[in-house]
């Protein structure tokens, strides 16, 4: 027999679908404990993460590192610099561009916020044995490796001009 994911029909069957259902549900659960405990959204704590993890980073590469749009970026970037968590200088061989660092109330809140995502992911986690989590891991990275090789075969591959005409069928209902 052919396990739903193999040949999903109903959308709770799309392997797509369920992983952004548990992301959902799972990602509320400590976004309420930033909000509620340190006074950040989950949008700071990505922020900060990607702070953390390239400290002194223009905006063009934190959003590159972090999949947050830059534009996006660059304004949560200012509001967080007017509360206080992060700090721009601009970079003496071009004045145009900046380099973002957490200040040292930020760093300590992404601290926090850290050890909270850790006590989360560990609570998650409890529910599989040593072995499950190993599978889990083995899988996870075999799906994001072929994703990865995906986006680079036809048809998933990103397209250049011209785009083909929309099926006969699809481009009555666009007009």
């Amino acid at each position: 027999m052919v396990a739903p994911l193999q040949a999903p029909v109903d959308l709770d069957d799309f392997l797509l679908f369920r992983l952004q259902a548990f992301l959902v549900q799972a990602r509320e659960t400590p976004a309420r404990r930033y909000r509620r405990e340190l006074g950040l959204s989950r949008r700071d704590v990505r922020v900060l993460a990607a702070v953390a993890h390239l400290p002194g980073a223009t905006i063009k590469a934190l959003a590159a590192s972090s999949g947050i749009d830059e534009v996006v970026l660059s304004r949560c970037v200012s509001d967080m610099c007017h509360r206080g968590l992060l700090r721009k200088t601009r970079l003496p061989e071009n004045r145009r561009l900046t380099r973002i660092e957490a200040t040292e109330r930020g760093a300590g809140l992404f601290g926090h916020a850290r050890d909270i995502g850790r006590q989360y992911n560990r609570a998650l986690v409890a529910a599989l044995s040593d072995e499950q989590v190993a599978a889990l891991n083995g899988i996870l990275e075999q799906l994001r490796e072929r994703a990865l090789r995906l986006d680079t075969e036809p048809p998933y591959a990103p397209m250049s001009p011209p785009y083909p005409a929309l099926p006969p069928a699809l481009a009555k209902r666009s007009r």
